[in-house]
């Protein structure tokens, strides 16, 4: 994903060679990181996900219950689609109200 096209900055997602995610760093942990810190120290590994299935009322459910400010978006092969910004769920989720 090209950072300078991105909607969310709050996060950097680490992803292999196929794309498949590895796990989730906070932007706030990587700027406070000592110079010896590696990626694999400081990224989470235990992370929450929405499938490319999930609907706008399970996403927001996740947003409600984390607090996150995006949440990353995986195929059944736990490959990265996207990102999704708690502000776009949230929107669609008043729109429905």
């Amino acid at each position: 994903f090209v950072a300078a096209t991105a909607d969310v900055w709050a996060y950097i997602y680490v992803v292999d060679v196929q794309r498949k995610l590895l796990g989730v760093l906070d932007l706030q942990d990587v700027l406070k990181a000592d110079p010896g810190d590696s990626l694999a120290d400081l990224m989470t590994t235990n992370f929450v996900t929405l499938h490319v299935d999930d609907t706008v009322k399970e996403a927001a459910k996740l947003f409600d219950r984390y607090g996150f400010q995006a949440i990353p978006i995986v195929d059944a092969d736990n490959v990265l689609i996207g990102v999704i910004p708690s502000r776009d769920v949230m929107d669609l989720k008043s729109r429905s109200i």
